[in-house]
């Protein structure tokens, strides 16, 4: 005989056995999961621990799209959402879209809580903003939360370019009673912004997309944040508008000038990536050669001499003198006039070229200035060139050049330019 104890553990197990047998309990609008226990085209059958097997009706598969059908199968759990519970001679009916549904709303709330940046898709525009899929959930992003449009222009125009493009956006509200899921380009832009501008360093070589052009230089997307190409970093010859070298979407090579992380500022470089006329120049010339040049400037302590496109030259005063010649540069040389100078130095690092007229001999000044003066003659007179062909002996052309270097040195005398202390030049340079 079982004492009241007994009895009373007894009770309890036959309890727990009849709750653990009982099917449970379901209503309409429950959230349950169940398993696949056989599916086709027009319908599926779920297993979800009631009574008789629930039904998920064709119209449901058929919003489940391809890619999910072709995924599941017998034996797989799926989340549903009890739609109908039978009260005579109905069918238990379930909805598998409802119950993934379910899921994407409730990740969507962790979203919310985490800050996480997602990366959707535009699916659609509407004046109040554009649309993204989340899932299988719509989620809208506000036109006060979309960065572009505070770019200006034609709002309507630029929220149907995005149509098709991945944005990166932040949950910021989740209302699963009223299904609204609302989220912000601008939250998640201004995060990655932070992240992006942590990554950058001074000497950096990236590579960007022009965003915008402005009349001192071009902005370039460096991936969450823009950096700018002064219009003096855009090209090594000088330019009027950042236009003549760039366009909107081009890509461009940059290097990284200056991060200022406080105020947020990209200081960039494409000039710097760009082949350097002093590289190149210093490549096509070697030190000792002579060069013609045309006089740009002239001050007190010498002369700057441009040699190349970019390229300009320093005569120093003290490679500038020339026998019986004597007072300062101003006196010697004037802005336009040519020059022949021995190139002394070269320092493509430091963009400096160092020119020397002292260390020119006297026969090469001559025949540097016999050339030069048959060439401005034949500038201003086209005959000079006639008469040269229509010369009868070499006799006759031996005359004519000598006639032609004494007009030159003539001239050259006259410039100022005397040529009386040149075999002493010569002597200096032999014996250096």
């Amino acid at each position: 005989m079982l004492t009241l104890e007994e009895n009373h553990v007894e009770s309890n197990t036959f309890a727990e056995l009849l709750e653990e047998f009982e099917p449970q309990r379901i209503r309409a609008g429950d959230y349950l999961s169940g398993e696949i226990i056989h599916i086709e085209d027009e319908f599926a059958l779920i297993d979800i621990g009631a009574k008789q097997e629930a039904l998920v009706p064709m119209r449901d598969l058929d919003q489940l799209g391809e890619e999910y059908l072709e995924n599941i199968a017998i034996g797989d759990q799926v989340p549903v959402y009890v739609t109908n519970v039978p009260v005579v001679g109905d069918n238990l009916t379930v909805s598998i879209q409802k119950g993934l549904e379910r899921e994407d709303w409730e990740k969507a709330e962790k979203l919310l809580e985490s800050k996480e940046i997602l990366e959707l898709e535009v699916t659609g525009y509407n004046g109040g903003g554009i649309l993204v899929q989340f899932s299988r959930l719509q989620g809208f992003v506000p036109n006060s939360h979309i960065p572009d449009l505070r770019r200006g222009g034609n709002e309507q125009a630029i929220k149907a370019k995005m149509i098709g493009t991945s944005v990166p956006v932040q949950v910021i509200q989740v209302d699963v009673y009223r299904k609204r899921l609302v989220l912000s380009a601008r939250a998640a832009i201004a995060i990655r912004r932070k992240q992006r501008l942590g990554e950058l360093h001074t000497g950096q070589t990236l590579t960007g997309t022009v965003k915008n052009i402005v009349d001192f230089g071009a902005f370039v997307d460096l991936g969450a944040i823009d950096g700018l190409i002064h219009i003096s970093q855009l090209d090594w010859t000088h330019i009027n508008h950042p236009s003549e070298v760039l366009s909107v979407d081009d890509q461009v090579n940059v290097l990284v000038l200056d991060v200022d992380r406080e105020r947020e500022r990209i200081s960039l470089s494409r000039k710097a990536l760009l082949p350097s006329p002093w590289q190149k120049f210093a490549e096509e010339h070697e030190v000792g050669a002579l060069l013609e040049g045309t006089v740009t400037n002239v001050q007190d302590y010498g002369v700057f001499i441009q040699l190349a496109e970019d390229v300009v030259g320093l005569l120093h005063l003290s490679e500038a003198e020339l026998s019986g010649v004597g007072g300062s540069p101003r006196e010697m040389f004037r802005e336009g006039d040519k020059v022949l100078a021995r190139l002394i130095e070269i320092d493509p690092q430091e963009e400096r070229v160092r020119l020397s007229t002292r260390r020119v001999t006297y026969e090469e000044y001559a025949s540097w200035a016999t050339q030069d003066w048959k060439k401005d003659q034949e500038e201003q007179d086209p005959t000079q060139q006639q008469i040269a062909k229509k010369m009868e002996t070499p006799q006759d052309a031996v005359e004519q050049d000598s006639m032609v270097q004494d007009a030159a040195l003539e001239e050259t005398s006259q410039a100022g330019a005397t040529l009386d202390g040149m075999p002493e030049v010569v002597e200096e340079v032999t014996q250096e």
